[in-house]
């Protein structure tokens, strides 16, 4: 979170598989998190995908500030 301007960057398209095996063909996909739905069964998130950075506001927050926390493991 963005202490002055409050924002809490959501990268936009994620990789979710059915398996911690890492990205094995056929049992992963690229899923855009706004299509997230309550209620739904996901799999396990393993990396973002490189197109979140297509993105002008996703690109900005990774490449101007001098120091990133990230509360995942980065792939």
């Amino acid at each position: 979170m963005d202490e002055q301007q409050k924002k809490l960057v959501e990268l936009p398209y994620v990789v979710e598989s059915d398996t911690l095996d890492g990205k094995i063909q056929g049992k992963y996909r690229t899923l855009w998190t706004k299509d997230f739905k309550q209620g739904q069964s996901y799999g396990y998130v393993l990396d973002i995908d490189p197109r979140s950075f297509d993105d002008p506001n996703a690109r900005a927050s990774i490449e101007k500030p001098r120091t990133i926390f990230v509360n995942a493991v980065m792939g």
